[in-house]
């Protein structure tokens, strides 16, 4: 890194009696730099695996309610289903299953403020086959049933 070549230029003209003009510029060296990191944060380097995550991701959120299931994720992203699970669990630090849960649960909670659909409407929109397993997934996750959730909000 550039800095510390610069602040150990500086720190060995301490025992020197060099010329106060190169201290001057490894100083001003040293400044510009700071200011650049204060002015516009370095973007970091996103690795491959973050972004197929990322994309992942977008992808599930856009898709929550159809049947996407890992095996059709990897499909999708010409990876195989064991490395779906290994990006989820390394970059998002989830489970597959517990992230589409948790985004079709998510969505169920807006739907559930915002509209009068019935529950079960609300359980196929978000991409759940079986009502039941919806009402006990919903109340596992969020200590209430769909209904006492909707008439809370």
């Amino acid at each position: 890194m550039a800095v510390e070549h610069v602040l150990d230029a500086l720190n060995s003209m301490t025992d020197e009696s060099r010329s106060v003009v190169m201290a001057d510029h490894l100083a001003n060296a040293l400044l510009a730099y700071c200011k650049e990191l204060l002015q516009g944060p370095q973007q970091a380097k996103v690795s491959r695996g973050e972004k197929l995550y990322r994309s992942m991701c977008i992808y599930v959120q856009e898709n929550f309610h159809k049947d996407i299931t890992r095996v059709s994720v990897a499909s999708r992203f010409g990876v195989s289903s064991a490395h779906v699970s290994r990006l989820f669990n390394q970059e998002g630090s989830v489970k597959y299953a517990d992230y589409v849960t948790y985004v079709r649960l998510d969505r169920a909670k807006f739907m559930l403020k915002k509209y009068n659909f019935k529950v079960d409407e609300i359980a196929h929109r978000c991409g759940f086959k079986d009502t039941n397993y919806f009402c006990r997934v919903f109340k596992q996750k969020t200590g209430k049933t769909p209904s006492e959730y909707r008439l809370a909000a």
